[in-house]
């Protein structure tokens, strides 16, 4: 059996953060009073959504910070495993 899982979260629960971990900007694009972000930390990515406008240069490296109370993990087959919205059994 395959305990692998991938975890998810919103891209607006990304923020940047001094005491985050160190990521690469691969991407920063500008979009009316918002910033998308293009993150990679070796063979992870991410996109986040800044709710502000922020000039990130591509190759930056940024901390950034998750807020894990809206973390969800999905197993193999993207099945939803773990989600604070699902009901204990």
């Amino acid at each position: 059996m395959d305990d692998r899982c991938t975890f998810g979260i919103q891209a607006t629960d990304i923020s940047i953060d001094k005491e985050g971990d160190l990521w690469e900007v691969e991407l920063s694009e500008i979009s009316g009073s918002e910033t998308f972000i293009h993150l990679r930390s070796g063979e992870h990515t991410i996109v986040g959504l800044l709710e502000m406008v922020r000039d990130i240069q591509i190759g930056e490296k940024t901390s950034v910070q998750f807020d894990t109370q809206w973390l969800h993990a999905c197993d193999q087959k993207g099945d939803l495993s773990v989600s604070l919205f699902q009901k204990a059994d």
